[in-house]
């Protein structure tokens, strides 16, 4: 039982994993599409806008990494922590 326990526990991490850098590696495609393909469309780069866009994608970038490694870090440690019975 403790087998099978594992197993999903370790599959719900990868599952959430692969969902976070999913949405990780959509904000790198959406930050080509602003930096690329917008300025072929007449896009005219202003600091007004840019700061607030580069401060939401790296927080985001970031906050995303970060639960990513919270996630996959706790799932290691929890059988040391976890008393056994």
């Amino acid at each position: 039982m403790k087998e099978i326990e594992r197993l999903v526990r370790a599959s719900i991490i990868i599952i959430l994993d692969i969902m976070l850098i999913s949405v990780l590696i959509s904000l790198v495609f959406l930050d080509n599409l602003i930096n690329e393909v917008l300025y072929d469309y007449g896009l005219v780069f202003s600091l007004n806008w840019a700061v607030p866009y580069w401060t939401i994608m790296r927080t985001s970038m970031a906050l995303i990494v970060i639960v990513a490694l919270i996630f996959s870090i706790l799932e290691l440690l929890y059988p040391l922590l976890r008393k056994e019975s």
